[in-house]
C-alpha cells in the first residue's frame, strides 16, 4: 500500500512464524539456543538421528529423545515442555481457526490449560463451554460435531446437563433443578435417552462435578459454585440470627420520637417491623404496594442514624438503587459497587470488601 506520509509499505492481515523444515535449518535453529536444554552439541546428535522429523518428535514423542546418549527421560520431557510452551499457542490457534474460534478466545484457552490445551480439546471439545472461557454449549457442540463426536457421546451429555443448569441459573434465577426435571430436560435438549441422561448425571454427582442434595424429600441438583454460595449464605444468616445484638435502649421511645419528628402514626405491623430491625441482626421486610414499606424503612434508617450508626443502602440493580435513593433521600449503591467489585485479568469477579 502507499502511505500518504511514508510511501510504500507492506500491509498484512495476518502472519505466522514458519518453523524450519530442512535438517540443516533445524540444526541451525536448535544450535542457536532457541530451545532451553539443547545446545549445539546436543542439537547435532538429535538432528543426526531424527533429521527432518526432529521438531515433531520433540513436540509429540519426547521419550524418543532419551534414545540419544546424554539425554535422560527427564531431560527429554523438560525439552519437550519448553518447546511446546513456546509454540503450543501457535498450534492451538491453527487448530481452532478451522472452527471459527477467535484469536482472543484461543489465548484465553491457552492461559487456562497451557501446553495441555490442544490435547484436552482433541480428547473432549466440550471443555470449551466450561466456566471461565465464555464459549457457549451450542458452539462447543457444533465444534464437536465437526470433529466427529456423536450425539450420545458421554462428554456431550455431561456438558449438556451442566449447560441446562447454567441456563436456568442465568435466565431464571434457579440455583438448582429437581433431578427428574433435569433428566427430562437433558433427554429432550440433547435428543438422547433418559437412561443415558440419568447415567451421566450419576457420574457427575459421583465425581462432585454437580452436587446432589435432598430438599424436602426431593433430589435437587446444583452447580458446585451455586451450592457452595447458597450454603455459605444460609450459614451466615443462621449465624447472624444466633448472635445476641448489643442492647440499644428503649425501642418504643425511639419509635415515639420518630413519630413526633415525622408527624406520623405508625401502624402495629410497622412498629413490629421497626422493633425487629432494632432488636435483631437480620430482618426481612415484605409487603405489597401501598402497605407502608418505604415509611417503615425510613423510620428504621432514622433510628439507626440517631443512635450514631453508619447506614449503607444497597440494591441488586442500578434501577433499584436509584429508586431506593429517591424514596429515602440517601445514597444507595448496587451490591457490586458497595463491595467494590472489579474484574481480574482472567475476567473473573473479585471483591475488595468481604
Amino acid at each position: 500500500v502507499t502511505h500518504p506520509n511514508y510511501g510504500r509499505q507492506l500491509k498484512a492481515e495476518s502472519f505466522e512464524r514458519s518453523l524450519p523444515t530442512t535438517a540443516a535449518a533445524i540444526l541451525k535453529y536448535l544450535s542457536s539456543g532457541a530451545v532451553k536444554g539443547i545446545g549445539p552439541a546436543t542439537a547435532l546428535r538429535v538432528v543426526t538421528r531424527f533429521a527432518v522429523d526432529t521438531l515433531d518428535i520433540i513436540e509429540n514423542e519426547p521419550e524418543r529423545l532419551a534414545e540419544i546418549k546424554g539425554i535422560s527421560l527427564k531431560k527429554a520431557k523438560e525439552v519437550s515442555m519448553e518447546y511446546r510452551s513456546q509454540f503450543g499457542v501457535r498450534s492451538l490457534m491453527q487448530f481452532l481457526q478451522q472452527y471459527n474460534v477467535t484469536g482472543a478466545e484461543s489465548i484465553r484457552i491457552w492461559k487456562r490449560w497451557g501446553v495441555n490445551a490442544l490435547d484436552m480439546l482433541k480428547k473432549n471439545p466440550y471443555v470449551l463451554c466450561g466456566a471461565g472461557l465464555w464459549i457457549s454449549f451450542e458452539r462447543a457442540d457444533a465444534i464437536a460435531a465437526e470433529m466427529g463426536y456423536e450425539k450420545d457421546d458421554m462428554f456431550r451429555v455431561r456438558a449438556g446437563i451442566a449447560h441446562i443448569l447454567r441456563h436456568n441459573l442465568f435466565n431464571g434465577g434457579h440455583t438448582y433443578i429437581p433431578m427428574e426435571k433435569l433428566v427430562t430436560a437433558a433427554s429432550q435438549l440433547l435428543q438422547v435417552s433418559g437412561e443415558l441422561a440419568q447415567r451421566a448425571l450419576e457420574e457427575l454427582t459421583g465425581e462432585k462435578e454437580l452436587i446432589l442434595e435432598t430438599i424436602r424429600g426431593r433430589e435437587a441438583i446444583f452447580l458446585p459454585d451455586e451450592h457452595r454460595a447458597e450454603t455459605y449464605a444460609a450459614g451466615r444468616l443462621s449465624l447472624m440470627l444466633s448472635l445476641t445484638p448489643p442492647s440499644m435502649g428503649d425501642c418504643d421511645l425511639r419509635i415515639r420520637q420518630a413519630e413526633e419528628q415525622f408527624k406520623i402514626q405508625y401502624a402495629l405491623q410497622q412498629k413490629q417491623a421497626i422493633t425487629t430491625a432494632y432488636q435483631k441482626g437480620l430482618m426481612i421486610l415484605t409487603g405489597g404496594p401501598g402497605t407502608g414499606k418505604t415509611t417503615t424503612l425510613n423510620a428504621i434508617i432514622h433510628i439507626y442514624e440517631c443512635m450514631g450508626l453508619k447506614v449503607a443502602l444497597a440494591a441488586t440493580t442500578g434501577r433499584a438503587a436509584k429508586r431506593m435513593s429517591e424514596v429515602t433521600g440517601r445514597e444507595a449503591k448496587t451490591i457490586h459497587r458497595l463491595l467494590e467489585m472489579e474484574y481480574t485479568t482472567d475476567d473473573m469477579p473479585r471483591f475488595a470488601r468481604n
